[in-house]
């Protein structure tokens, strides 16, 4: 009998804690959450996406339907594009982008999809002065 339980309780635990990954472009937008086609439930998971050539495009994982946690875009020639952390949907932590050439572009500290700072880089790595609206 205890092996009869086990067994069970095994498979139990593959079915709840892994899961594929899921192609981005298979989830829906329902009320403000993101669901695979006929779920009733939002989705808990990994995303992906691939540009045609199968190049990974973006990375990001999902709870309850809403970002959460460590999302990376890419250029297609496979240099890292943008990398940001989400919490319950809304941008949490430092967000960072680069340049085509792999170059650190720009580094956005968020709270709660506030922007509290940027630092700002030029196509060699120098810190530039950021953006200013006060010219316009």
């Amino acid at each position: 009998m205890k092996t009869i339980t086990l067994f069970i309780f095994i498979l139990f635990s593959i079915g709840v804690f892994s899961q594929d990954k899921v192609d981005y472009s298979k989830l829906t937008l329902k009320e403000g959450k993101m669901y695979l086609p006929e779920a009733a439930i939002p989705f808990t998971g990994q995303c992906f996406t691939l540009y045609k050539g199968g190049e990974k495009g973006l990375g990001g994982n999902y709870k309850d339907g809403i970002k959460h946690g460590d999302w990376i875009w890419w250029y297609k020639n496979g240099e890292k594009k943008r990398h940001s952390v989400f919490v319950d949907g809304k941008l949490d932590g430092k967000s960072t982008y680069w340049y085509k050439n792999g170059i650190k572009k720009s580094e956005i500290y968020f709270s709660k999809n506030q922007n509290l700072r940027q630092i700002s880089y030029n196509e060699k790595g120098k810190v530039v002065p950021n953006p200013s609206f006060s010219k316009f």
